[in-house]
């Protein structure tokens, strides 16, 4: 039985989720990821929050609808579904401790990549290659698999194509919408995801689409890096808490 506070928890998860996938889109299930599992085991805590991640998908493709660039998401898509199976596997194999520790570290790395992503101003010559593509679509998948963390994979490879941020948004939540009905279609089964969280996951959704909407609405005023470090504090000291434990 859910506790008043974790009611109350989750409700704000949920609009943190649709408030940064709409706002910066990479890093928005790390954030997920890590506030969950600061009290709920990673092999509950990652599941529970699947159906969360997908609605956010398709909150934010409506709120950008035909911004997404498909053909990046094609070149991705194939290398990023064998991931996210590689990454299920690690979900269900792995400690709790070093879940925990994995979902910690991967945090640490995308506060580094927001501090660091403004000073990038060029496309590298390597990006154009195929194998790149493999590399980055693979790596998508595997943590997102284990940690909801893909978005920040895609978006360490789509910052070098300087997307406008609508475009990049819009591409990354195209992009991860596949991968979370592939993790849905690989939790269920398992019964990492029973109905009633499922059915608590479905009655969050107008919190999530609060969250898309204000962050759609605050792009008038903020870029998508200054949204982006509203969260920044957040993800760091959770990640901490997690590395810690």
């Amino acid at each position: 039985m859910e506790t008043v506070w974790q009611t109350y928890g989750m409700t704000l998860i949920a609009f943190a989720i649709g408030f940064a996938k709409a706002g910066f889109g990479g890093g928005t299930g790390l954030l997920a990821g890590t506030l969950t599992c600061l009290f709920l085991p990673p092999r509950i805590g990652i599941p529970c929050t699947a159906p969360l991640m997908l609605f956010s998908d398709l909150t934010t493709l409506w709120l950008y609808r035909g911004s997404a660039r498909l053909n990046l998401v094609r070149k991705l898509l194939l290398p990023a579904m064998v991931g996210t199976v590689v990454g299920a596997q690690l979900l269900l194999r792995l400690s709790e401790t070093l879940l925990r520790q994995l979902i910690g570290f991967t945090a640490f790395i995308f506060v580094f990549y927001q501090l660091y992503s403004p000073s990038i101003t060029e496309t590298p010559s390597f990006i154009d290659k195929s194998l790149t593509e493999l590399i980055f679509g693979f790596l998508a998948g595997l943590v997102s698999g284990f940690a909801h963390a893909g978005g920040l994979v895609i978006a360490l490879y789509l910052v070098f194509l300087n997307l406008p941020p609508e475009e990049l948004i819009a591409t990354i939540a195209q992009l991860l919408l596949v991968i979370n009905i592939l993790k849905l279609a690989i939790f269920l089964p398992l019964e990492l995801l029973p109905a009633p969280t499922l059915i608590s996951g479905l009655l969050l959704i107008p919190f999530l689409f609060c969250g898309g909407v204000l962050a759609r609405r605050l792009h008038r005023w903020l870029s998508t890096h200054h949204l982006a470090n509203l969260f920044l504090p957040v993800i760091w000291l959770s990640g901490l808490a997690l590395l810690i434990r």
